[in-house]
């Protein structure tokens, strides 16, 4: 079998090519911006932050169970007196998820965030002027019930 006569210097110059590529790919490596090459550590800071628990006398209000069906009985009490300063806590008995958002600013005044089967949350009324404050679940707009926020009781 004959080798052609050209095969040797096409090798030659592929294997020429080639380390030479490899070469510059390297060397621009070392010298570009973000020198891929060498390992850069970054530093996560991990910010730690505290929900402060609200103190005082609570006043639960219940995401009844079943409220997911439209009709249905949805929180108890309905219409809740609380008195500034107390802490409301919704929560909710249903297996559904739900809300309380306040209906007139679409949560800007409070909002639960979801809540589901068994969470709570809480709100610290003595934030909150006094007067009535419609709230209702995003997830199922027909539960709509009120918070009226009384003088505070000596």
């Amino acid at each position: 079998m004959k080798i052609p006569v050209y095969a040797k210097p096409v090798g030659v110059i592929f294997i020429i090519a080639f380390g030479t590529g490899i070469g510059l790919y390297v060397a621009f490596g070392f010298v570009s911006p973000d020198q891929y090459m060498v390992a850069t550590e970054v530093e996560q800071i991990e910010e730690v932050i505290e929900e402060a628990i609200p103190e005082g006398p609570l006043f639960t209000i219940s995401m009844l169970a079943g409220s997911d069906v439209q009709g249905a009985p949805d929180y108890d009490p309905d219409e809740a007196l609380v008195p500034q300063g107390h802490i409301i806590e919704w929560v909710n008995d249903d297996a559904m998820s739900h809300t309380a958002t306040s209906s007139v600013d679409f949560g800007e005044t409070f909002d639960t965030g979801l809540l589901n089967a068994g969470e709570t949350y809480k709100l610290d009324t003595s934030k909150l002027d006094l007067g009535e404050y419609e709230y209702m679940c995003i997830v199922h707009p027909w539960m709509v019930s009120t918070i009226i926020i009384q003088e505070p009781s000596q």
